[in-house]
């Protein structure tokens, strides 16, 4: 130990830049994403249909009634969420599937969406 206190050796000790593959994931985690998502209240049975570039905070707001449409008509479960790298399409799908406008088509919809996933 020197006088300054306890010596921490580098996370790179050989002094080398990081790999690619390093520094790809860092940047993949830059990249947002934007998210499709169909919900439905657990007490009630309504489904809520949006959009967002953080699913998981939105999912909190939804379930902690910092939602105006969906304040207290939860808890919420995520049926459905799609992935997008932009808003746009994101907003498109969220579109189409407002304009079903018949649940029972949108839940329809949705198991033909895990049997294609499957």
């Amino acid at each position: 130990m020197g006088a300054g206190g306890p010596r921490f050796k580098s996370w790179c000790p050989d002094k080398k830049k990081p790999s690619f593959g390093v520094a790809f994931l860092v940047l993949i985690n830059l990249v947002p994403m934007f998210h499709t998502y169909i919900i439905q209240s657990t007490s009630s049975g309504v489904l809520y249909i949006g959009q967002t570039n953080n699913l998981p905070d939105r999912l909190l707001r939804h379930n902690t009634n910092r939602n105006k449409w969906t304040k207290n008509k939860g808890p919420w479960i995520l049926m459905f969420s799609r992935a997008f790298e932009t808003r746009s399409d994101a907003l498109a799908l969220e579109a189409k599937l407002k304009a079903f406008k018949n649940r029972e088509y949108l839940l329809t919809w949705i198991a033909q969406q895990e049997n294609k996933a499957s």
